[in-house]
């Protein structure tokens, strides 16, 4: 199995777990209410890219009921949570890596921890395309795990079994690459996380407009 089977797979039979840990995390509340004040029009459109059980959705909703939401992640079983408890939203199975087929303009893009699954190649690619789905003056979200690029690797699932292959990057490295895409950086910030083996990282976030 390829590393993207194997994380589909990975996804797929732990979706519910997943949700029960992450679903209502608040950790970066934060910086959802930064996103969602950076897109002041009512009813704007949103992408959310690689949004598993829709928890990002969920809040965004919550806070702001007018937004227009569609969701895409690879793995089916997440989709399913995602349409179940976000009925008002709009959900699609899709790899992020495939996503400059859509062919709407969004007014935001937010991308919560796809990029840890993606290799630098597939991120730059995620990353210019998001640049060119969203409309002028838009809003883009990024965060992933910092981490030297070598040093990526497998975790594995709580039943220490299925695992799913996770990249590490640099802030210098997203920087260059969001300048690359001409997005202007807002704001980044970093948060402490304890991974499934119990080591601490740290997550990064970056908000950027076009």
């Amino acid at each position: 199995m390829d590393k993207n089977a194997e994380a589909v797979h990975t996804f797929n039979k732990h979706a519910a777990a997943y949700n029960d840990r992450f679903g209502k995390l608040d950790l970066y509340n934060d910086t959802y209410e930064l996103f969602s004040a950076l897109i002041p029009l009512k009813h704007s459109t949103i992408l959310d890219v690689g949004c598993g059980p829709g928890n990002i959705t969920n809040y965004l909703l919550r806070k702001r009921p007018d937004l227009k939401i569609t969701g895409v992640d690879l793995a089916p079983a997440m989709i399913d949570i995602a349409r179940e408890y976000n009925p008002r939203a709009e959900f699609h199975v899709m790899d992020c890596r495939e996503i400059s087929l859509l062919k709407e303009k969004y007014d935001a893009i937010i991308c919560g921890f796809a990029i840890p699954y993606l290799d630098k190649e597939e991120v730059a690619k995620l990353i210019a395309d998001c640049a060119s789905l969203v409309k002028e003056e838009g809003v883009l979200y990024f965060s992933l795990i910092e981490g030297k690029y070598e040093n990526s690797g497998y975790q594995f699932a709580s039943n220490g079994v299925d695992r799913s292959y996770v990249y590490y990057y640099n802030s210098v490295k997203i920087l260059s690459i969001l300048e690359q895409c001409n997005l202007k950086l807002v704001q980044n910030m970093d948060f402490a996380w304890k991974n499934s083996s119990g080591e601490t990282e740290t997550h990064l976030v970056f908000i950027a407009r076009k």
